[in-house]
């Protein structure tokens, strides 16, 4: 589970497609195709050309049709639809890496390897773009659950 109790969702966005699986509370980035993302790797964080595009609110696996339903009871699709993004807003999820010490509520949050969180800004980008999508509103519990601002623009 990647994202749990309440969320506030002030801007999100249907305009991409996902074609890999990913849980919820994934950040995705532009995969420089029109009108897909992708999950950033941990060896490519930081290239340039790797821009935050929002997190995911929905899940997405790849189902076998000839053996299982399509799931409609749950917020689960299938690789290659629309995806909801979160673009502002509010959320508390598992999915956070204390790559620059122990996460500090009101410290940035930025793109971390496998679409994380993270609290250290691992762009080398020379024109000074920062991989920052956010900003952590709590330390991490005891669950490793943290809560965290989206700021996208």
């Amino acid at each position: 589970m990647a994202l749990k109790g309440l969320s506030h969702r002030h801007e999100t966005s249907m305009d991409y497609i996902l074609d890999r699986a990913a849980e919820p509370g994934t950040i995705v980035v532009a995969s420089g195709v029109a009108g897909k993302v992708d999950v950033v790797a941990a060896d490519q964080i930081g290239a340039s050309g790797i821009y935050p595009m929002g997190v995911l609110l929905n899940t997405r696996e790849a189902f076998n049709y000839a053996k299982e339903l399509e799931r409609f009871s749950y917020d689960t699709d299938d690789i290659g639809t629309v995806v909801t993004l979160l673009r502002r807003g509010e959320l508390t999820t598992n999915l956070v890496v204390e790559n620059g010490g122990a996460v500090v509520p009101g410290t940035p949050a930025f793109l971390a390897p496998d679409g994380k969180l993270g609290n250290a800004d691992l762009s080398v980008d020379t024109d000074g773009h920062s991989q920052r999508v956010g900003q952590f509103m709590s330390a991490v519990d005891a669950d490793g659950y943290a809560t965290v601002r989206i700021e996208l623009q």
